[in-house]
């Protein structure tokens, strides 16, 4: 497999060691290149600044020396109607700006890896829509605060710790179909206006003293 060449040499440096060459790349396995009036195949390697993933078809830019070939850029993407773009490196890729650094997509910003660490001083997310699955979530903060309108939880099993829990509502509503157990050293409830309770059945059960304490007190 070879590829078609495009230009002619573009600068020959002196004693032809080195040239460049603009050629299109046929053969994607080791980029197999056939260069003009050449009738050997050579094997071109990516340059380190190169990291744009060269296709069967593209147009580049290749440095020739004495005992290496390399592509060094890509010029045109193949006319094959794709113009997708894959950077690709074999080691770590570091990126550092003095300024801000934006990331813009028109269409869906994908990330993938086996680890994401996120290190700042203050991340803020802004979406109309968030949407988050996993299967284990850990979270961790020395003062967590959480502001919404309205708050949906379902879950089979909530399990709530903490050494001590303050509550601040205007108004209160449960509805346990089953089972609703409460047990506490001390229970202490403080109503302002009317505390009623209701069923079919009411027990009150004390090992030692009852004590009913009112202005009036009706029974019956």
């Amino acid at each position: 497999m070879g590829i078609s060449i495009q230009n002619e040499l573009l600068h020959p440096l002196s004693a032809g060691y080195t040239s460049a060459v603009v050629t299109s790349v046929t053969s994607f396995n080791s980029f197999q290149l056939r260069l003009l009036n050449a009738e050997d195949l050579l094997t071109a390697q990516l340059a380190v600044s190169c990291l744009v993933q060269p296709r069967c078809g593209d147009k580049v830019v290749v440095w020739r020396e004495a005992n290496a070939s390399y592509i060094v850029q890509i010029l045109q993407r193949a006319s094959d109607g794709s113009d997708a773009v894959e950077i690709r490196c074999s080691s770590d890729i570091s990126l550092q700006a003095m300024g801000n650094i934006h990331w813009n997509s028109l269409q869906t910003l994908s990330s993938h890896a086996q680890q994401q660490s996120h290190h700042a001083d203050t991340l803020m997310t802004h979406a109309r829509h968030s949407h988050h699955y996993h299967e284990n979530l850990n979270m961790t903060a020395n003062t967590t605060q959480f502001s919404s309108n309205t708050v949906q939880l379902q879950s089979e099993n909530i399990t709530l710790v903490a050494k001590r829990l303050l509550q601040s509502l205007e108004e209160s509503i449960r509805s346990v179909s089953g089972l609703d157990s409460h047990t506490s050293g001390t229970f202490l409830q403080r109503v302002k206006q009317i505390f009623s309770l209701e069923g079919d059945r009411l027990l009150l059960q004390a090992k030692k003293d009852v004590k009913i304490d009112g202005d009036k007190i009706h029974m019956g």
